[in-house]
């Protein structure tokens, strides 16, 4: 059975398709994220660590709620809704495109996953401005509570609208290791 992932790059035609029913976050929303006041996050080391050792949910009409969290190693493990183990990836910020202020993260999900939504394969590095990236972002949370890294996950998603603490609450997992970063109600 082929895994599904998710496609960064489809965020944007999501949110044109969506003609701005879901509100958005400014790439300087997501600079403020990160975890140390002696990284300028603008830099890429500083832009890396907005992503490392956090988890990230992201909701769309499309894919529905997808989780994802971001090891320190550069390694990500995705939870897709209807998957019986996370999708593996590897993930990189990488500078902003020429005329840019915005850096880009990048995706490599593996060339035997498959996007329902985009009928496509991975395989190759996918990249999208941090902008467009947190489109359809809904909540950051810190660490990996649901060890997504471990390649399992605590139960079958379905398609659905999901928040960290009600998936955690399904997996009985204590709400007193969630702890919330961010979180677009």
């Amino acid at each position: 059975m082929r895994k599904a992932f998710t496609s960064r790059m489809m965020r944007l035609s999501c949110v044109i398709l969506l003609l701005g029913s879901t509100a958005c976050t400014t790439p300087t929303e997501l600079y403020d994220f990160h975890p140390r006041d002696d990284v300028d996050p603008r830099t890429i080391k500083g832009a890396e660590s907005i992503f490392s050792g956090r988890t990230f949910v992201f909701h769309n009409r499309f894919h529905g709620t997808q989780i994802e969290y971001h090891a320190p190693n550069g390694r990500s493990a995705l939870w897709y809704p209807g998957n019986t183990g996370t999708v593996p990836a590897n993930w990189t910020v990488v500078p902003a495109v020429h005329g840019s202020r915005d850096h880009r993260i990048c995706y490599q999900y593996p060339s035997a996953s498959y996007n329902p939504v985009t009928r496509s394969n991975g395989g190759q590095f996918e990249c999208t401005g941090f902008a467009t990236f947190t489109n359809d972002l809904r909540q950051i949370v810190s660490g990996d509570p649901f060890a997504l890294a471990s390649g399992r996950v605590p139960y079958r998603l379905p398609k659905g609208d999901f928040y960290v603490q009600g998936l955690a609450q399904k997996a009985q997992i204590s709400l007193n290791k969630i702890k919330t970063i961010y979180r677009k109600d």
